[in-house]
């Protein structure tokens, strides 16, 4: 996955800990390409390939933005040179045309976003460009792993498990157990609740 930097001076790491000389030091907005997330001293690690082919890695919650491949919607805009409407035209773009969207940035009359055509070239185009984004290229900040699913629905299982053994002994133990059983559901209710959550939080990753 390809993204630019959001964070300044991002520390890039041979190893996924943050003990090691760092490879490198990225500036925000320069490009690097991602890969896995992995789990080291109980902290979130993603895998970043430099420009130069080196590999090393990069904090989960690096704050990132993915560079997203989009088509034009509307008949034609303007590739312009600077963030303006009296900016220098670059190119001309056509409906049906795909580009890359880099990041937006504040000019004449509003927001403004610079993008790479196929062939490489850069420039801007006016926020209110009609454009449709390609399917599966959505922002993707590093530090979503999905962990905190994963630690819900844990929960959830543990807890409805306790529920259910709790019901049962409560079965053996009836007489005795009184309005214990509101208790039991009780667990088991808090323990759905806890495993919807984690599953709602892992597919919004």
């Amino acid at each position: 996955m390809r993204v630019y930097l959001l964070d300044d001076q991002v520390p890039v790491f041979p190893k996924p800990d943050g003990t090691s000389i760092p490879l490198a030091r990225l500036s925000a907005h320069e490009e690097i390409d991602l890969g896995h997330t992995v789990k080291s001293g109980g902290a979130d690690w993603v895998e970043a390939v430099l420009g130069d082919g080196r590999h090393g890695y990069i904090a989960g919650p690096t704050k990132i933005h993915e560079i997203k491949l989009t088509t034009l919607k509307q008949d034609e805009a303007d590739m312009l040179e600077q963030p303006s409407f009296h900016g220098a035209r670059k190119a001309r773009l056509t409906k049906g045309q795909k580009f890359y969207l880099l990041h937006s940035v504040p000019g004449e009359g509003g927001t403004w976003v610079r993008i790479r055509d196929l062939q490489g070239r850069e420039g801007f185009i006016h926020g209110d460009t009609s454009i449709v984004k390609e399917e599966g290229s959505a922002p993707t900040p590093a530090k979503k792993s999905g962990g905190a699913g994963r630690t819900d629905i844990r929960n959830g299982l543990v807890a409805i498990a306790l529920g259910l053994i709790a019901t049962l002994g409560g079965r053996a133990l009836a007489p005795q157990l009184g309005g214990g059983y509101y208790v039991t559901w009780g667990i088991i209710v808090v323990g759905v609740y806890w495993l919807l959550r984690g599953i709602g939080r892992a597919l919004r990753r």
